[in-house]
């Protein structure tokens, strides 16, 4: 078994049909993307051009990711248990309290964890035009 080259990685590419290779290609974002604000075809994805940005750039905070949203699943799972435990100790009341107080904080921190991450795949999905700087 011989090692793969350059030259048999294009041959390999080259038994591609052009209408697949088009395709996968605009797929990417890069063959016959445009700008529909300005046409410009100048258009790259926006976490790529996050991440070719210098570390000292101010672009990189406009154009930054959404902020992480902690998951704090053993929170409330503790805080549940607790008032279970609590209500089967004899407290009733305020285990219930404490056990439905814990599974809404559950809920409720789930749902962040939910809206950060179809945050994250709008922008990881996001194009922005070079030209005009619209965001699509």
């Amino acid at each position: 078994m011989t090692p793969a080259t350059s030259l048999s990685a294009r041959f390999l590419d080259a038994r591609i049909p052009p209408t697949l290779r088009v395709s996968t290609t605009r797929s990417l974002g890069g063959l016959g993307m445009q700008c529909p604000k300005c046409s410009s075809p100048n258009v790259q994805k926006l976490d790529l051009f996050w991440k070719s940005l210098p570390a000292e750039s101010p672009l990189r905070a406009t154009y930054a990711p959404p902020d992480e949203v902690a998951s704090q699943v053993l929170i409330a799972l503790a805080a549940t248990l607790v008032g279970i435990g609590v209500a089967v100790s004899g407290a009733i009341l305020l285990g219930l309290l404490v056990a439905v107080g814990g599974m809404v904080f559950g809920a409720v921190n789930h749902a962040g964890v939910e809206r950060y991450r179809g945050q994250l795949a709008d922008w990881a999905a996001a194009r922005l035009c070079l030209a005009c700087n619209g965001l699509f």
